[in-house]
């Protein structure tokens, strides 16, 4: 059986994410759809704890062609946004007490350092560090380069049959558009992962209450590289 995970190249995604893709045997990391530039969700953006409450840190970002909907792997972070160092400058001064800033920080660094201005490599870049990090070791594809050009849940099930699987495992956010019988009529087995956030609680250093939902950065800095692996693991 040949585990397949797809998905988008999102911004410092959280715990779920990495849960899923620990369980698969290749990713495919899907740059090749159209998103609407001004509303591309968690491409740009996710949640970190700033002075206790859960807030968006969103990566300003533009398209060449200035058309509203581009492709992913098009998507261009525009650095003279002052939302760009804005982010920079919540996420360390949001973590400089946490108990692991020191090992973690790099990592944000070096993501706001890079040259390279489109957000899909900065993003692919940052879950690939992760990856190693973590000991997620998963055959990885990006979709534009496998030349399967169907759409929504179809798209999915060609993507994994174009890498040779026959398992795939979806996130519960997809089961809204995804159609069982896209899988089925190809001997594909549709598997849903479920991440229940509660189940993977650590001490956050700056609430009393555990918030989840947030980047694996917060899991970084409060829990270090050890614990997080331990975290997505689902070890105790």
């Amino acid at each position: 059986m040949l585990k397949v995970v797809i998905h988008q190249p999102d911004f410092m995604p959280w715990l779920g994410f990495f849960n899923k893709a620990k369980k698969g045997d290749v990713f495919i990391c899907l740059d090749s759809v159209k998103m609407d530039v001004k509303n591309c969700g968690w491409l740009k953006r996710v949640k970190i704890l700033v002075q206790g409450k859960p807030v968006w840190v969103t990566i300003p970002v533009t398209s060449k062609n200035k058309k509203t909907y581009n492709v992913i792997s098009e998507i261009l972070i525009n650095r003279d946004d002052r939302l760009y160092l804005k982010a920079y400058r919540i996420i360390k001064d949001s973590y400089k007490k946490a108990p692991f800033f020191k090992e973690v920080f790099p990592l944000v660094e070096e993501y706001f350092e890079e040259n390279n201005p489109k957000i899909s490599v900065r993003n692919k870049k940052f879950i690939k560090k992760i990856f190693q990090i973590m000991k997620i070791y998963p055959e990885w594809y990006d979709s534009s380069k496998l030349e399967v050009f169907e759409s929504k849940s179809t798209l999915n099930a060609e993507l994994t049959l174009a890498v040779g699987g026959n398992v795939y495992i979806s996130g519960e956010g997809a089961v809204g558009y995804l159609d069982a019988k896209d899988f089925s009529k190809r001997n594909i087995e549709l598997v849903i992962n479920k991440f229940y956030p509660y189940k993977f609680k650590y001490r956050q250093f700056n609430v009393e209450d555990f918030i989840p939902g947030l980047s694996i950065v917060d899991a970084l800095m409060n829990c270090g590289f050890e614990g997080t692996r331990n975290l997505i693991s689902g070890e105790e």
